[in-house]
């Protein structure tokens, strides 16, 4: 009676998919020795855009442009200490709120992956993590619609198969099982 009545419930791949990107951008930060900036711009409040912008002075420092994410640094920084794990994934989990804030701004910790002794592959890697989050920002407007066109369809799937094979070009070491699974199958 109700299986016609039931709609897919797309917010938990949302999240899921936010929380896998955020692993990789901390990893990638831990590996390029700035991951205290990683937590700067994590912890920062959003630049609201102001219709004139105010002038800097030289002695003031400029504002971070950040996530709001700040009630997230506790659990980094608590992950960061033990140098066995620290390369592995952060065992905090978002919410729906907080993996909206990584989807507006995570351009943000993505531009704070850029440091002076960037090698010509992590370039690479942080244009691709750059791409990664534009797919996924595309594809979850798509997927949490009720109702959809057949070119809605098309672009969401075009936008998913993007986002994946990125991953699995630029990440390979941060699939799940099944997603390795699938990158192979998609091989043959």
């Amino acid at each position: 009676v109700f299986a016609d009545k039931q709609r897919p419930e797309p917010l938990h791949c949302e999240i899921n998919a936010w929380q896998q990107v955020l692993n990789i951008i901390h990893q990638e930060s831990v590996q390029r020795k700035i991951f205290h900036q990683f937590l700067k711009v994590l912890a920062a409040p959003p630049i609201v855009v102001a219709p004139v912008p105010e002038p800097v002075l030289e002695e003031q420092e400029t504002p971070i442009n950040g996530c709001g994410l700040v009630f997230l640094v506790p659990s980094f920084k608590e992950h960061f200490k033990d140098e066995k794990k620290r390369f592995n994934k952060i065992s905090t989990r978002l919410i729906g709120d907080q993996a909206i804030a990584i989807a507006r701004y995570g351009y943000c910790l993505v531009d704070c992956l850029q440091c002076q002794e960037e090698s010509p592959e992590q370039q690479i890697k942080r244009l691709a993590l750059s791409r990664i989050v534009v797919y996924l920002r595309n594809a979850c407007a798509l997927f949490n619609k009720v109702s959809a066109t057949r070119a809605e369809l098309l672009e969401l799937e075009e936008n998913c198969n993007l986002f994946f094979n990125l991953l699995c070009l630029f990440f390979p070491d941060n699939l799940t099982i099944g997603e390795r699974g699938q990158a192979l199958c998609s091989q043959e």
